[in-house]
């Protein structure tokens, strides 16, 4: 029989299971005689053809596979099948991502833009349509104004070199953002963005200042110079539904030298049902102080803070991802209910919860697209790990995604409803790619980012980008 634990900090609670579109662009005209046009197009618009030929990558480098490769942040797209890029381009400077945005749009391709390639469903790097991508790793400087307690974030850094950068200058400043080091921080800041200080302090989206972004004409623009509902929409509507963030200006806050950490597992034997049950009603409303374990990705507390510089030390997982939203505790009956679905599986499933509540409780859900706020009790991720697996299209991979799916659909009565919430960062294609109409998109949008905000996205996507060249599957449509 299976060991069922409850492994929880203050504000993480990972239960696990273990054995002991329309587009105006018409991409049926991208040819041989194209792609050697876009090239052209490149160095033409360059001040220096020589380097700027040198950051330009087709499949027919050696280096294209490797630099691709290098941001597939799940394994289960790393796979000769999944369509790549026609061209990568690895700017250096914000002039070159103009003049790549430009020559995409004058010669037919789509975009896709990638920062740290969590996307978990690969849209930053894959498409079914010829494509450039911009793949921002070059562009990652940070510069901290301790004095200020503000921070200048380029769009391809990641959160690991964020902190690492802070750390250097102060000792009791941080940013408010997730556990994982290698998660881009545009990716993560345009999603919304919740971490372990979420509860004394919000969002990472909540505590963005400014932003230097460049439009569909290749204009950059800041918060005042793009009003304020562009610059609502890009924190927590998605970026690339808009344009490129080239840097994000950050508030600082406030932390303590000293944390302290523990967890604490538990077996059902031991009584976790009725723990679980009591931690739905306790932890939302606790002091805002007591904050979650800083796990960096399972790296143990001695290891060097250097290691967040490193990009490659965090393994990659394979997997599959769903999200839900619980705003009403479950019962002990439900919970058992829940635990007998789990034990139906293989041990490949994780179930983690985030609890909500504190600062979250203060914000309006029309503050930012962002809207899971007052009333949640916590975020539920529910995954399934292929690791062991020589792709996703095997048979213990294709039931494992089924007993996901299933898990999804019993899971109905206890989550969120009308709509039934999910988190755009933890983007989920199964719930639909349709946006021909309101209501096809309405499918997934709302349940993003409910409706208010959802129309509200619509029309000022409209208005920056009427023929929709930013797009990907699930971005923000036009109609």
């Amino acid at each position: 029989m299976k060991n069922f634990k409850l492994k929880s900090s203050i504000f993480i609670l990972l239960v696990t299971l273990s054995s002991s579109s329309s587009s105006s662009i018409n991409h049926d005209h991208v040819t041989e005689a194209t792609s050697q046009d876009f090239i052209t197009c490149l160095q033409s618009n360059s001040t220096n053809a020589t380097f700027i030929s040198n950051l330009i990558f087709t499949p027919a480098n050696a280096s294209f596979i490797p630099i691709w490769q290098a941001s597939v942040n799940n394994l289960r797209f790393n796979k000769p099948s999944t369509p790549k890029p026609s061209f990568i381009v690895t700017p250096v400077h914000e002039s070159q991502i103009r003049t790549a945005l430009l020559c995409t749009k004058n010669h037919g391709y789509e975009i896709r833009i990638r920062c740290g390639g969590h996307d978990f469903e690969g849209l930053s790097y894959t498409a079914d349509v010829p494509f450039v991508m911009i793949d921002m790793t070059n562009m990652r400087s940070i510069d901290v104004n301790v004095t200020n307690q503000t921070a200048w974030v380029q769009g391809g850094a990641v959160l690991g070199e964020l902190y690492y950068t802070i750390s250097q200058k102060a000792n009791t400043l941080y940013f408010p953002a997730g556990i994982c080091p290698t998660v881009g921080v545009s990716g993560f800041l345009s999603g919304g963005g919740y971490g372990n200080l979420m509860r004394k302090y919000g969002l990472g989206a909540d505590n963005v200042l400014d932003v230097r972004f460049m439009n569909v004409k290749g204009d950059i623009l800041d918060r005042k110079s793009m009003g304020e509902d562009l610059f609502w929409a890009i924190r927590g509507g998605g970026g690339s539904s808009f344009g490129i963030v080239l840097a994000w200006k950050l508030r600082l806050v406030r932390v303590p030298e000293l944390v302290t950490v523990f967890v604490v597992n538990k077996t059902l034997e031991e009584g976790a049902t009725e723990i679980f049950h009591k931690y739905q009603h306790v932890i939302p409303a606790i002091d805002n102080n007591l904050l979650s374990t800083l796990l960096f990705g399972g790296m143990p507390t001695s290891t060097p803070a250097e290691i967040l510089m490193n990009r490659s030390a965090t393994p990659k997982p394979n997997f599959k991802t769903k999200s839900d939203y619980v705003r009403t505790p479950i019962s002990i009956t439900g919970l058992n209910k829940i635990w007998r679905k789990m034990l139906q599986n293989d041990g490949s499933e994780t179930v983690v919860m985030y609890p909500f509540g504190g600062k979250m409780n203060d914000y309006s859900e029309t503050a930012i697209p962002y809207p899971h706020r007052a009333g949640v009790l916590y975020q539920v991720l529910k995954t399934v790990d292929l690791s062991d697996q020589a792709s996703d299209k095997t048979r213990v991979s294709r039931r494992r995604i089924g007993w996901l799916q299933s898990f999804d659909k019993f899971l109905e009565p206890y989550v969120s409803k009308n709509p039934r919430e999910a988190y755009m960062n933890y983007n989920d294609l199964d719930l639909g790619i349709g946006s021909d109409t309101y209501k096809e998109a309405s499918a997934w949008g709302e349940r993003y980012w409910k409706k208010d905000n959802f129309k509200k996205l619509i029309r000022i996507k409209a208005k920056v980008d009427p023929e929709n060249f930013f797009r990907h599957p699930q971005s923000i449509p036009v109609f």
